[in-house]
Parts: structure tokens; C-alpha cells; sequence
């Protein structure tokens, strides 16, 4: 029966053949540390190369206009965190969604 984590041991297997420098044991220690998940996650797909920064999204032929969208909502979410810690003022998950689409209009 095959699953999403069969598939994903028998590709770590066919990499490390490829692959000197990458063993799968490396990965069972970053699975196992002691972390929140999101950050296991996030370090992974950085050493993976599969992180979505604005070369990886050109290379999947993203436009101009999706990654300004990307970047104005991380804005808008940044500047409501910021907002949260300093001022203590947090905005609905509605009204940061209404103001990066306001923004993206202008």
C-alpha cells in the first residue's frame, strides 16, 4: 500500500544513494530534536532547497503580481504582529485579509 511516507523514505533512499555527503540518519536526528514541528519543518525545506523564496517561485514561472501579493500579505501580517507586541492592538484575520487586498489594489 503505498503512502505519502513510503514515498517520502524511498525517495531519502534513492537520494542518499545518489548522495555522499547526506545520510538518512541526519534526518532522524532533526526529526527527533526537541522543537516546535513549524520549525523542523522550516529547516528541512531550507536543506531540502525546496524553501519558496522569489527564485524558487520564478522558477515554477510565478508572476510579478503573485509574489507582490505574497509579500504585501507577509507585510500585513508582520505589521499586525508588530502591532500585537508593542501596542498590544491585534486585527481580526478578516480585516489584515481586507487591508493586503486594498493594498494589492492600489
Amino acid at each position: 500500500m503505498y503512502t505519502v511516507k513510503s514515498g517520502y523514505r524511498n525517495y531519502l533512499k534513492r537520494k542518499v544513494a545518489g548522495s555522499n555527503n547526506t545520510n538518512e540518519g541526519e534526518w532522524g536526528a532533526l526529526w527527533r530534536s526537541c522543537t516546535p514541528p513549524k520549525t523542523k519543518h522550516l529547516l528541512w525545506r531550507v536543506c531540502c532547497e525546496c524553501l519558496p523564496t522569489r527564485t524558487r517561485l520564478q522558477e515554477r514561472n510565478e508572476t510579478n503580481d503573485v509574489a507582490g501579493t505574497v509579500a504585501t500579505i507577509a507585510w500585513c501580517i508582520w505589521n499586525n504582529r508588530n502591532n500585537w507586541v508593542w501596542n498590544g492592538t491585534k486585527d481580526t484575520t478578516k480585516s489584515i485579509a481586507l487591508q493586503a487586498t486594498y493594498m494589492v489594489g492600489e
